[in-house]
């Protein structure tokens, strides 16, 4: 006679995982990296390419003149800043998507917000090339701020 099905169990760091019997995955995804089959380019478009278009629009918009940039008035600093914040937000939550789809999660926070400031810092620097505008600590601060925020959307997300 067959007995009751059990889930699978899987040894990690000599103690017993209970897995998923469906995607024989552990419940624990803060320790676990996202079971992916292969490394098709599907999954590389999937998860990276909307990274890349993150960090090229970036790009775009700091090669954009000073002068041509729209002025909104006494609300200016609020708007530019705020997109700041936005766009670096954006950009940490799918690199965070990006390495999460082959990394384990606290290590795919971690990476993602190194990489983010990275680039905030190299788009202040780009700016300094461009006319009429100017790359400062301060912007990369600012940035900072996005990919803080998301980090903490992300964090407590995964915490429940």
């Amino acid at each position: 006679m067959i007995g009751p099905i059990r889930p699978a169990a899987q040894k990690s760091h000599g103690l017993n995982t209970i897995l998923d019997p469906m995607t024989q995955q552990s419940e624990d995804s803060i320790t676990q990296p996202r079971n992916r089959p292969t490394r098709s380019w599907f999954n590389v478009v999937r998860y990276w390419l909307p990274a890349l278009c993150c960090m090229a629009l970036i790009f775009f918009l700091s090669s954009l003149s000073g002068s041509s940039l729209s002025n909104f008035g006494s609300l200016d600093v609020f708007v530019k800043k705020g997109a700041h914040i936005a766009e670096y937000a954006i950009l940490y939550f799918l690199l965070f998507h990006a390495f999460q789809s082959f990394m384990v999660t606290r290590k795919a926070l971690f990476v993602s917000a190194v990489i983010a400031v990275l680039y905030a810092i190299s788009d202040e620097y780009h700016q300094t090339f461009v006319p009429f505008r100017e790359g400062t600590v301060r912007d990369v601060f600012i940035d900072s701020i996005g990919i803080f925020l998301m980090y903490l959307i992300l964090r407590r997300r995964r915490a429940h």
